[in-house]
């Protein structure tokens, strides 16, 4: 099988990247179920809701949207049908220097969706749960030390369901571990549930849950890492 081609995605891609991320996402305990129990009530919202944080992160630092693509027609153009979020962390992680207008960019983007999110506020969420990641990180943020403090971190994998099963995840993901290797550090991920073994197959390996303390009984949360990428 041929290595689906990958390249960093750009501005005009984050409107396909928001559906590509609703629709992996739907049947996802956490971020389905739990986070946006009116999803299929309001889809656009559910939409909207991944178009502003995928738009709002876009610019951060050390944060890298990566799209897969394959042959549309004939005259060279590409389809996006899958979507990756990697983040370099740690302390060590390199401060790239940034032009003032991405400065610019990245707040003005996240202060235009703060305003608009109370306007228009998500109607497929469950208000209460909105800040459920931040408040359940302190109760597994222990397996990103010492020696894994240093990683490259897979926060989002999504891939069209016409095109699972053809190594568009898998190149997204090899993706990230190319860049660990390259820095000598460790990849890790928390994995959606049964999304185990796909992990498992390249080279990652259960360290924890994070399906803890607010998360508890949500299902998936496997923190994953592959120690050498």
């Amino acid at each position: 099988m041929t290595k689906p081609p990958c390249r960093l995605a750009e501005w005009n891609d984050t409107a396909v990247i928001a559906e590509l991320a609703a629709k992996a996402f739907d049947q996802n305990d956490l971020c389905g179920r739990y986070m946006h129990p009116e999803r299929h009530k309001f889809p656009g919202d559910f939409v909207t809701f991944w178009r502003r944080d995928i738009r709002n992160h876009f610019f951060e630092p050390n944060v890298y949207f990566v799209v897969s693509t394959v042959d549309e027609s004939e005259n060279g153009s590409s389809k996006v049908v899958g979507a990756a979020k990697w983040k370099r962390q740690g302390r060590n992680a390199p401060e790239p220097t940034q032009p003032w207008a991405t400065v610019l960019k990245y707040y003005s983007i996240n202060l235009t969706h703060t305003i608009t999110s109370r306007i228009w506020p998500n109607r497929a969420a469950d208000p209460a749960k909105s800040n459920c990641l931040s408040e359940a990180f302190p109760f597994f943020a222990h397996h990103w030390c010492g020696e894994r403090e240093e990683s490259w971190f897979l926060d989002m994998l999504s891939v069209h369901p016409d095109y699972q099963l053809r190594g568009h995840g898998r190149a997204l993901v090899e993706w990230g571990k190319e860049k660990a290797r390259m820095e000598r550090i460790c990849a890790s991920t928390t994995s959606a549930e049964m999304k185990e073994e796909f992990y498992n197959k390249l080279g990652f390996v259960e360290v924890g849950r994070a399906n803890v303390g607010p998360l508890s009984g949500v299902l998936g949360g496997v923190v994953m890492f592959c120690d050498e990428p």
